[in-house]
């Protein structure tokens, strides 16, 4: 079973289902994600998943699903970094 390695670190505040941005802290809170490797596109309104290999950025997909985009993050960083990968879950 999968077990989160990331911890919330601030709720944000809503007012009837929509986000309320207090300052530019708060939106870029947003768009990033708990995980490492994903961010939310808002644009696409969807999770975008990369990770740095070599020094570049490389692209590794969009998913509906933030956990999902978590996942292939940590694939792909398995792939390459082995048992050295920082992964966003554990036993996975």
């Amino acid at each position: 079973m999968y077990e989160p390695i990331g911890v919330i670190l601030k709720e944000i505040p809503l007012n009837k289902g929509f986000v309320t941005l207090v300052d530019d802290d708060d939106y870029k809170w947003l768009t990033q994600s708990v995980y490492k490797g994903v961010a939310w596109n808002k644009n696409a309104r969807v999770w975008h998943s990369s990770i740095t290999l070599g020094g570049k950025t490389t692209y590794i997909g969009q998913f509906q699903d933030e956990v999902a985009a978590a996942r292939a993050y940590d694939e792909v960083a398995t792939q390459h970094y082995g048992a050295f990968a920082l992964l966003n879950f554990r036993g996975g």
